[in-house]
Parts: structure tokens; C-alpha cells; sequence
């Protein structure tokens, strides 16, 4: 117990927080990410046999807009070169039919904006087995202030099919040690197996004895597309329960939490 509090002591001095944005496949996760950062640089409409977990993060002392991954476990980075307009391997391997493929995709974006060139690139790494199942993006965080740094994660959905997606799932939340959790749902898909997997793993961690992972105190819940429904059935959804269908000891009822509505 002391080493929790003071865990929690020397947190609070830390001035970084990451968003987690977790949910079923469609929800909008990743629309929303793009919406809060102001440039679609994340993929949407992800298929679920392919997604990756991206990690994004503002660029720190001069640091270059970047994407860093793996390939077949070397770390690789394609680096914004501001004079050229374009992005370019500064580390990776040599010479590799998976390195000549990422290659075309660079060279064929050449010249659009930069925010567009990166979705092209992680729509491109998001299909590629070849590389690591997470991906960091170093790219301005507009919710950035003197005060906080924001890291955003966007996570597979947890309806994924694929023991790799849950896996990278549940390594995403169990590093969380100072989040805020974003639970987005789709208006329609409040119950349903998709939110077992999320539903089990934040069960367990309220039973830890400590709360160094998720807190859903602190969490948010946002109901993404809510303009595809009436206004009755937005109010009536602010008493709804996320459930878990195979366990009924657990569920997260909306309006003992932090709910938002978006579109």
C-alpha cells in the first residue's frame, strides 16, 4: 500500500496523460481521434483482420514529425524531410521486398499534404503482416498545453476475432498507468459479445489492489454517431448499461459516468 501511494505521488508531478480510445470495430474510434488532432491521419473503416494499435504523440525538442515501427523485428522510421515534402526511411533494413512496398506507397504520396501522406503510409503498414502490430506516429497533438502532453491511443476493436488484436488490446490498457480511458460506442451496439473482452479486462482491474492501470472514475464514455438517432433515444441512452452478456456481475452504467455525445 505505500508503494502505491507513493506511486501515485510521483505521477502526480508527471505532466503527460494518455488518451485510450478503446471499442468494438465501427465505433469511430478512429474518425474521432482525427477530429480531436484536426488532420485525418489515422485510417478509417478499418477491417478487423488487419488493424494495428497506433500510438501518437507531439514531436519534443525539434524532434521531426515521424512513423516508427517494426519490421520482421528491426525498428525501422520514415522521417518528415520538410525541404523535400516527403517522408524518408532513416532507419530500417536495407533491402527488402516489404521496405520496396512501403517505398511505392512514399513515392506515389509525394507532394499531397502531409497529413494526407501519413494515412496513405499507416493505411499501407495496416495491411502488411510483416510489420509489428503497434505503430508510433509522432505528429502535433492539438489538445497539447504547457501544462499537459497528451499520448493517444487508438486500439484495435475489442469485437477483433484475432488472439494477436486482443492481445495488443490488453498490453495497451495494462500500461496505462496515467489515462484516461475513452470507451467509444456505437449507438446501437451497446450490448453485444464485442464488449466482452473490453468489459472483462476492466473488471479485473477494479479488483486490483492497485490502481495503477484503468480507473473508469476518470474514464470517459462517448456515444459516436449519435446524430443517426433521435433526440428521445439519445436521452433514453443516458440510462442505458454497456453489459457484459457473460458475465452479469459487471457492467458499466452510463449514467453514473462521464458521458459525451458526438457526431
Amino acid at each position: 500500500e505505500v508503494k502505491n501511494i507513493r506511486e501515485k505521488i510521483e505521477s502526480l508531478a508527471d505532466n503527460h496523460v494518455s488518451l485510450c480510445f478503446t471499442g468494438v470495430y465501427s465505433a469511430g474510434k478512429s474518425s474521432l481521434i482525427n477530429a480531436l488532432l484536426g488532420y485525418r491521419i489515422l485510417p478509417e473503416a478499418v477491417k478487423s483482420e488487419t488493424a494495428k494499435m497506433f500510438k501518437i504523440f507531439s514531436p519534443q525538442n525539434g524532434e521531426t514529425v515521424k512513423i516508427s515501427f517494426l519490421i520482421k523485428n528491426v525498428y525501422s522510421v520514415l522521417e518528415w524531410n520538410e525541404s523535400a515534402k516527403v517522408f524518408e526511411f532513416a532507419k530500417g533494413p536495407s533491402e527488402s521486398d516489404i521496405v520496396t512496398e512501403i517505398q511505392n506507397v512514399v513515392n506515389e504520396e509525394k507532394g499531397k499534404f502531409q497529413h494526407d501522406q501519413i494515412r496513405a503510409i499507416l493505411s499501407s503498414l495496416n495491411t502488411m503482416a510483416e510489420i509489428s502490430p503497434d505503430i508510433t506516429i509522432v505528429f502535433p497533438v492539438s489538445l497539447d498545453t504547457n501544462a499537459v502532453q497528451f499520448t493517444i491511443y487508438d486500439t484495435p476493436g475489442s469485437d477483433s476475432n484475432y488472439l494477436e488484436h486482443q492481445t495488443v488490446l490488453n498490453d495497451a490498457l495494462a500500461e496505462q498507468t496515467q489515462s484516461i480511458l475513452v470507451f467509444v460506442v456505437h449507438p446501437t451496439k451497446l450490448e453485444g459479445a464485442g464488449n466482452n473482452a473490453l468489459l472483462n479486462y476492466l473488471k479485473a482491474a477494479e479488483e486490483k489492489s492497485s490502481k495503477t492501470s484503468i480507473d473508469i472514475g476518470r474514464s470517459l464514455f462517448v456515444v459516436n454517431y449519435s446524430d443517426t438517432i433521435k433526440a428521445s433515444d439519445r436521452e433514453q441512452l443516458r440510462y442505458s448499461e454497456i453489459k457484459n452478456k457473460d458475465d452479469e456481475s459487471f457492467s458499466i452504467k452510463l449514467a453514473d459516468k462521464k458521458l459525451l455525445f458526438a457526431t
